[in-house]
């Protein structure tokens, strides 16, 4: 249904939809409106879908406490429009010597039916952050100085600086060392830097190809298509907003900046 919503050669994203605003093609005020009902939102001009409501003051106060620092304020930014979901991107870093893939597809949030919720990666940092601690030999606040914020499963994480330090708001990406028999992978863990805050870090996820016209069979996407497509044939999602989205959250295509 989305190959009408592409006019161009592949990696061209139409124009005749919807209005501009600052960069690309840009979604109306309704149209976020009805998204929004759809479970899906923008943040940093990336699209979230499955996405949750906004975060509630207890949850927001609960990971507070937790965290040496205060909450970066992109933090915040991002649960006000969403306290998380998915997202569909592929996410490149330079880390352990060469240019790595990144898994992002959840930003946790607490109550998530997934391998940990937000509340479970930060009880497993705390007990992580008190064993090293303890191995050390050294005393230890009870706090995170990096917030878990999104990732998958138990490979691959991302991290927000919450220290109150030069670093404050920072994004970290994590990956775990898989076996040597994984040629080309990393056998270590390893984390980098990757943005000065979340808001950049979301600037750097592009799609190496484009969702509709690519030829990959596992290129970054098609969990959102499916996504936008069952909203389409069971939940009233007009096929026009769906075409928009698409070609919205298709503007990712291109080099990484």
């Amino acid at each position: 249904m989305f190959a009408k919503a592409q006019t161009g050669p592949a990696g061209q994203v139409s124009r005749k939809w919807g209005l501009f605003r600052q960069i690309g093609l840009m979604l109306n005020e309704s149209d976020l409106a009805e998204l929004r009902a759809h479970g899906v939102v923008v943040f940093g001009e990336k699209v979230i879908f499955d996405a949750q409501p906004p975060i509630d003051a207890d949850t927001l106060a609960w990971v507070q406490q937790r965290c040496s620092g205060p909450i970066p304020a992109s933090v915040v930014d991002l649960w006000s429009v969403t306290s998380g979901g998915y997202v569909d991107y592929d996410v490149n870093v330079f880390m352990g010597g060469a240019d790595r893939s990144f898994s992002w597809v959840e930003l946790f949030f607490r109550g998530a039916d997934t391998y940990r919720d937000l509340e479970g990666w930060i009880d497993h940092e705390l007990e992580l952050a008190e064993e090293a601690a303890n191995e050390r030999g050294v005393s230890w606040s009870g706090q995170l100085d990096w917030l878990p914020i999104g990732g998958f499963e138990y490979l691959d994480r991302a991290y927000v600086r919450v220290a109150q330090d030069d670093t404050h708001g920072a994004v970290l990406l994590w990956m775990q060392g898989l076996p040597a028999a994984w040629e080309g992978y990393l056998h270590e863990d390893t984390g980098a830097l990757f943005a000065p805050d979340l808001v950049q870090a979301f600037a750097r996820f592009q799609l190496d190809e484009h969702p509709v016209t690519g030829v990959g069979q596992y290129r970054r996407g098609l969990e959102f298509l499916r996504y936008v497509e069952e909203r389409v044939s069971t939940h009233g999602m007009s096929s026009g907003l769906a075409a928009r989205v698409v070609d919205f959250y298709a503007e990712a295509v291109g080099p990484m900046t």
